[in-house]
């Protein structure tokens, strides 16, 4: 989706930098991830399924740590709602992490109930916060 959006030569640059810098972050995530696991401590890093992230060299790098099993998760089994309606949202999720963790939480839509959509925008102010 950022790719489509990006028209102008400037946001294709912004954009470049931005994913840049976000590489950076992805090292480091790696290289404490890596560390954890060494130390016998439990790792799980989480992200929307389907971006780029995970294709970064960072992230296919501690996939194959060993100790590490990658598995997708639907965040309607975990009550993922959207805050206007309400109404569950599926979200397809990725996790990485330790594979006794990994084991006990991952689980997909059981098909049970109805799922809304969450494609583009939504603006939501909660009574609460403007108190």
């Amino acid at each position: 989706m950022q790719s489509m959006n990006q028209r102008t030569p400037y946001q294709v640059r912004r954009l470049r930098a931005r994913r840049t810098y976000e590489t950076q972050r992805l090292c480091c995530v790696n290289e404490v991830a890596e560390w954890q696991l060494d130390r016998g401590r439990t790792v799980i890093i989480e992200n929307p399924a389907r971006p780029l992230a995970w294709e970064q060299h960072p992230l296919k790098a501690l996939e194959s740590h060993p100790k590490v099993v990658t598995s997708i998760i639907d965040m309607c089994m975990y009550s993922k709602k959207r805050p206007d309606n309400g109404k569950l949202i599926r979200k397809a999720t990725k996790l990485m992490g330790n594979k006794s963790i990994m084991e006990k939480i991952c689980r997909l839509c059981n098909g049970k109930h109805d799922h809304d959509g969450i494609l583009g925008s939504l603006t939501y102010t909660d009574v609460h916060d403007n108190m």
